[in-house]
């Protein structure tokens, strides 16, 4: 099974950077660019943050495609492990990837999951977190996979979220 390794701190500061509030949702919205600045970036979809975010906690080393079918099936092509929704409450240091398929009634969704709390972008809201067991996204998810372990090498220690961003245990921060 394939997964990919995102260092803490460079995760600590992603998430720090664009839950911060000063960006929005639109439909259809991405990044300027995907090497901008966070403070840079306005308005995101959910496919737009979750491709930004990645290859921002990656440190611009791993691009998922843009689009919700498109980063389903990357994961796939990827042999991400498929896992139970019901793990995203597991505390393990494994951030996931969760989907819910569009159809003729309503529009796909795409986010992440780690500790128990989501990272996504959501419509009247933007770049947010929420617990993970979200009725909408408990009724309607179609796929999640184990995306990234984000284990501290010297510690062991996965990042925990508080407030609007992530804080490491054992202040690494």
């Amino acid at each position: 099974m394939g997964s990919f390794f995102v260092i803490p701190e460079v995760l600590t500061a992603t998430v720090s950077a664009l839950l911060d509030g000063h960006i929005g949702y639109s439909l259809g919205a991405k990044a300027p660019s995907l090497n901008c600045a966070p403070a840079d970036v306005t308005q995101l979809d959910c496919s737009g943050f979750t491709q930004y975010f990645f290859y921002q906690a990656t440190g611009m080393q791993i691009l998922p495609p843009d689009g919700i079918s498109n980063q389903l099936a990357w994961c796939k092509k990827c042999g991400l492990q498929k896992v139970a929704y019901s793990t995203a409450a597991l505390n393990d240091g494994w951030l996931r990837i969760a989907f819910i398929e569009s159809n003729t009634k309503q529009a796909g969704h795409v986010w992440f999951v780690l500790n128990g709390l989501t990272l996504e972008s959501h419509e009247g809201t933007g770049p947010d977190r929420r617990i993970w067991r979200t009725p909408v996204l408990v009724k309607e998810v179609a796929a999640c996979y184990k995306m990234a372990l984000t284990y501290n090498l010297l510690t062991g220690a996965p990042p925990m979220i508080y407030g609007r961003g992530l804080k490491l245990l054992a202040g690494i921060l």
